[in-house]
């Protein structure tokens, strides 16, 4: 009896690890791979923001419509005055920046990405004129030491009369400056290198957030990506995350809104 009862569990406990273990057949079958993850039903800031340098921009394709060519054609130049430089906002892949908390210095880890930058654009017919919006996006702007926020968009608007022309006529360039716009009608030719717009983006006084104007000083290029132009998922991501205070102006929910705030000519009828 005794050798019965000492036997008993430890036979259970074999037939167990007997169980456990796979047969021949089991061990000798291929193992495959874990499929792809399932995609994300819907783009969302708390799911797919990623760090603001690790973003990786859009190739500027080769411009096909009239409206693409003359977008590059005078597409603008930026001088970086002081604060971030700009970066890609968003991914093939609809993943978003995560920006950056506004803390230590105005240009603190955001003085370039490694990736590179993207400048955006969209354009359309608007009263009797033709606009094309050009948008920037920093990951934070901060007036100074710890106070601003995160995430910041800024745009410029160039006027023509009709870019489907061969020479097309640049009318005006209204840069938005915080909650109004700067109009130039027919900008001075001190602030055009060639058909590039010349602009600095900086903060003009200490108390000030950083903002967009017309400048002397030549500037640099970003790869240009049209709203046309983008995936689905980038389109999505940039209209759908929450941007803080500002919005993508490229949008379909703002756009129309922005070319009405920067028209520079007579009141519409």
């Amino acid at each position: 009896m005794k050798t019965s009862s000492f036997l008993y569990p430890t036979l259970l406990a074999a037939a167990a690890v007997q169980a456990q273990e796979p047969s021949m057949s089991t061990r000798n079958a291929p193992v495959k791979p874990p499929g792809p993850a399932p995609p994300p039903a819907s783009v969302s800031w708390k799911d797919n923001d990623f760090h603001h340098d690790q973003i990786q921009p859009f190739a500027e394709p080769e411009p096909k419509t009239p409206a693409e060519k003359a977008a590059v054609r005078f597409k603008p130049q930026i001088f970086f005055v002081n604060g971030c430089h700009s970066y890609a906002a968003v991914d093939a892949a609809g993943r978003n920046s995560g920006g950056l908390q506004p803390k230590g210095l105005p240009d603190g880890k955001c003085k370039g990405s490694g990736f590179g930058s993207q400048i955006y654009g969209r354009s359309a017919p608007f009263g009797n004129k033709w606009a094309i919006v050009y948008a920037l996006y920093f990951p934070k702007d901060m007036k100074y030491l710890n106070h601003g926020y995160r995430h910041a968009f800024e745009h410029v608007v160039l006027w023509f009369d009709d870019i489907a022309l061969k020479d097309p006529k640049l009318l005006a360039v209204t840069p938005r400056r915080n909650k109004d716009y700067l109009k130039l009608v027919s900008p001075d030719a001190q602030f055009m290198d060639g058909d590039s717009i010349l602009l600095f983006y900086e903060s003009e006084v200490e108390d000030a957030y950083h903002q967009l104007s017309c400048s002397t000083h030549r500037g640099e290029f970003q790869p240009l990506i049209m709203w046309e132009q983008l995936t689905n998922e980038a389109r999505t991501a940039l209209e759908t995350v929450d941007w803080g205070r500002d919005k993508m102006p490229l949008g379909d929910v703002v756009f129309n809104e922005i070319l009405k705030e920067a028209w520079p000519f007579a009141p519409l009828e």
